[in-house]
């Protein structure tokens, strides 16, 4: 995906349309292919400016309502530090998005912390699984030089 027109909110906006609930509506968005395509495909920086652009326009049609949903939730699969530039919403868009507040609070508060480390292991290493009865696995990595 290279821009943002060229995500298919088809299906996102099917879910928006028989959403009852606003947590029914995030399970939903979070398996969309769309919503983690964009989550993948753009830096955080860039959903941020693009879930202000349709926070701020008029909405035309259903696509258009799910928009903020969709780039919040793709936003949320990434870190959640992201979510609290969003900014608070107005009178108008809390009417318009009435769920986006909580879901908001929603993916900040279920967000798990993560760090990307990068790890050089040496030339030679061979792994060794020795399992019991029991459900737990046990891994030994040995290194070799």
């Amino acid at each position: 995906m290279k821009t943002f027109a060229d995500a298919n909110l088809s299906n996102a906006a099917r879910i928006f349309s028989v959403a009852n609930t606003p947590l029914f509506l995030l399970r939903k968005l979070r398996e969309d292919a769309s919503v983690q395509e964009i989550g993948r495909s753009f830096l955080p920086d860039e959903i941020l400016v693009e879930l202000r652009n349709a926070l701020s326009a008029t909405p035309a049609d259903v696509e258009d309502f799910v928009r903020p949903y969709v780039y919040l939730v793709a936003l949320g699969t990434q870190d959640a530090r992201h979510l609290e530039k969003i900014g608070a919403l107005n009178d108008v868009q809390k009417w318009s998005w009435e769920w986006f507040e909580y879901l908001r609070q929603v993916l900040s508060e279920v967000s798990i912390p993560t760090v990307d480390q990068t790890l050089k292991m040496p030339a030679q290493a061979t792994t060794t699984v020795s399992r019991t009865n029991s459900a737990v696995e046990r891994q030994l990595i040995v290194i070799t030089d």
